[in-house]
C-alpha cells in the first residue's frame, strides 16, 4: 500500500515538473510588438504608365473600392493563425496601439518617405509606418525609434499586404493581366537587425482586359482580382510559415 502511495506522489511530482518546465518555457519565449498593420489601396504600377497612374489613384479613392473585408480577414487570419506558428510571443495589442508615445509617434520626422500613398487601411488604432530603408537608406530607421517606444520588447515587426497589376498574356498592347498581393512581415531584434524580411506572394485566377497596354481598372473588374489573390495567398503562407519558423529563434 505505502509503495502504491510513493509511486502516486512520484508521478504527481513529475506531473508537476513538466508543466512547470513548460510555463518556464512558454515565459522564456521571445516578446515582439507589431508595430504595423496595413492593407495598400493604391495597386502598383509594375510597368505601367503615367495615364495608369492616374487611374489607380482614381480607383483608390473610389469608395466603391472597398478592400475592408480584405484587410478584417487578413488581421483575423494573421492574429489567430499565423501568429501561432511563430517561436515567438506578440505583445498584447493594447501594449502596442494604447502606448500614448505610439499615439503621438511623428512619422514624418523619421527622415524617410513612409507613406508611399496615404490611401492604407488599417485596423482600429494601428498607424501606417514602413520599416527605414524601405524606399532607401537611412541612419534614423523607425525601427530604431520603435524600439525606443517599446524597450520591453525584444523586437518590432512591421505588417502589411499590397497589390500590383501582372500582364499575363497579350500581344501589341492587347491581352490580359492579373494581380499579384503580396504579405511583407519585417522583423528587427533589439539591436534593429534584421532577422527577417519576408515578402510572399499570389497571383489572381481573375483577369481583366488590357488595351493599349493599360489594364482595365473599374472598381468592380479590379476588386474581384484582389480578393482573389488574398484568399489564394493567406493559405499559401500558412502553409510556408512553419519552414521560415524554425530559422527565425536563433536570430531574434
Amino acid at each position: 500500500m505505502k509503495a502504491k502511495k510513493i509511486g502516486f506522489v512520484m508521478a504527481m511530482c513529475a506531473i508537476f515538473s513538466v508543466t512547470t518546465l513548460r510555463v518556464l518555457a512558454q515565459d522564456d519565449k521571445k516578446k515582439v510588438a507589431i508595430v504595423t498593420f496595413f492593407v495598400n489601396k493604391q495597386i502598383g504600377l509594375g510597368d505601367g504608365n503615367a495615364q495608369l497612374a492616374s487611374r489607380v489613384t482614381d480607383l483608390a479613392d473610389n469608395p466603391k473600392f472597398n478592400l475592408q473585408p480584405v484587410l478584417d480577414t487578413f488581421y483575423s487570419k494573421f492574429f489567430h493563425n499565423f501568429a501561432q506558428k511563430f517561436p515567438f510571443e506578440l505583445m498584447p495589442e493594447d501594449y502596442v496601439i494604447k502606448n500614448p508615445t505610439y499615439k503621438a509617434y511623428d512619422t514624418s520626422s523619421v527622415g524617410i518617405v513612409v507613406l508611399i500613398s496615404g490611401r492604407e487601411l488599417n485596423p482600429q488604432g494601428y498607424k501606417t509606418i514602413y520599416p527605414g530603408g524601405f524606399l532607401q537608406k537611412s541612419e534614423n530607421r523607425n525601427q530604431n525609434k520603435l524600439l525606443e517606444v517599446f524597450p520591453e520588447a525584444d523586437g518590432v515587426m512591421f505588417v502589411w499586404m499590397d497589390y500590383e497589376f501582372v500582364p499575363k498574356k497579350g500581344f501589341a498592347g492587347m491581352g490580359t493581366c492579373g494581380m499579384k498581393a503580396t504579405i511583407n512581415m519585417w522583423l528587427y531584434n533589439k539591436e534593429a537587425k534584421k532577422v527577417f524580411r519576408i515578402s510572399e506572394y499570389a497571383t489572381s485566377k481573375k483577369q481583366v482586359a488590357m488595351v493599349g497596354g493599360i489594364p482595365v481598372t473599374a472598381f468592380d473588374k479590379v476588386l474581384p482580382m484582389c480578393e482573389d489573390a488574398s484568399e489564394r495567398l493567406l493559405v499559401e503562407l500558412e502553409d510556408k510559415l512553419d519552414k521560415i519558423s524554425r530559422k527565425v529563434d536563433a536570430k531574434l
